[in-house]
């Protein structure tokens, strides 16, 4: 007799869902570092952003007076809790090439990273160069990379 054709079936093999398994996991083993990175990086941001008010302190103190005493005359105060990112913030150096110190802490980095900035007098004010003491150089905000 004769036989009806059958009509196609619908749906996806097993061997094409194992596929898409495997590329969403390759894309999930690249992906999750990379947002671990970030997060760190983000965090790490505020003692960049934190440090900022020392930068401006400094600034005007070596413009009104040159040969000053930068860590006992500066008039900045960092006070940290158990909820802030940034564990100390340390001002020294003279007006020349002040530094200031930011160690961070909560990141979720394996070492917190810790970076200074140092400052060289120029004639329109001072510069600042980031430079990285501890932690890896990835955790460094994109701002302070140099």
């Amino acid at each position: 007799m004769f036989q009806q054709p059958r009509p196609p079936q619908a749906g996806f093999t097993l061997i094409e869902l194992m596929i898409v398994i495997a590329i969403l996991a390759i894309l999930l083993a690249i992906a999750v570092p990379s947002y671990q990175a970030y997060n760190i990086r983000a965090r790490v941001s505020e003692g960049y952003n934190v440090a900022a008010p020392a930068k401006a302190a400094i600034a005007e103190l070596c413009h009104t007076a040159p040969n000053a005493d930068i860590t006992a005359e500066t008039p900045f105060a960092y006070t940290t809790g158990p909820d802030t990112l940034v564990d100390t913030i340390t001002i020294g150096g003279d007006c020349t090439t002040p530094q200031i110190s930011v160690v961070t802490k909560n990141t979720g980095a394996t070492v917190n990273p810790t970076f200074q900035l140092t400052g060289t007098a120029i004639s329109s004010g001072i510069s600042w160069v980031c430079n990285l003491t501890a932690g890896l150089p990835q955790h460094l905000p994109t701002n302070c990379r140099t």
